[in-house]
């Protein structure tokens, strides 16, 4: 099992990668991808949101977490060899992306259309459906839970 997700996730992020969508191009070379000059390279710079778990330094300055291990892994197998890790607060990682801080950024982020209008997204790894938790048993015998949304402008 542990094989497929992994298999699963080297190929989103492939797809993250190539979908970054940056250009880099001058008179007297043609047109790069982001993920073609990171093969070329075997380098690349991530952006990951300094959240524990998922990415975060140790107190000896190491950068790891989840995000920060899974990527390593993936982009290895892509054979980009190095990545150099770069922890920012969450709302920095688009603008991050946008201003080439980093080639690519990775997090728990919902996909928006206006994040959409602003960046390319690759599949999602995963994805959170809503649920409830009840007591052993349902004492409230709750069936259906309504909600009500309300959308600030």
């Amino acid at each position: 099992m542990k094989k497929i997700m992994m298999v699963v996730m080297v190929g989103l992020l492939a797809i993250g990668i190539m979908g970054c969508g940056k250009s880099e191009s001058t008179s007297a070379s043609p047109k790069q991808t982001t993920f073609q000059k990171a093969k070329k390279d075997k380098r690349v710079v991530v952006g990951f949101a300094n959240e524990k778990p998922y990415a975060y330094a140790t107190s000896d300055g190491k950068l790891t977490g989840e995000s920060v291990e899974v990527a390593r892994v993936i982009l290895k197998r892509l054979g980009i060899k190095e990545m150099d890790g770069v922890l920012t607060e969450f709302g920095s990682l688009i603008p991050g992306l946008k201003a080439d801080r980093f080639d690519m950024i990775t997090a728990g982020m919902f996909i928006t259309p206006e994040r959409a209008n602003e960046v390319d997204f690759a599949n999602p790894d995963y994805s959170i459906g809503e649920a409830i938790a009840v007591k052993k048993g349902n004492p409230y015998h709750i069936k259906v839970m309504k909600i009500s949304r309300t959308i600030a402008r």
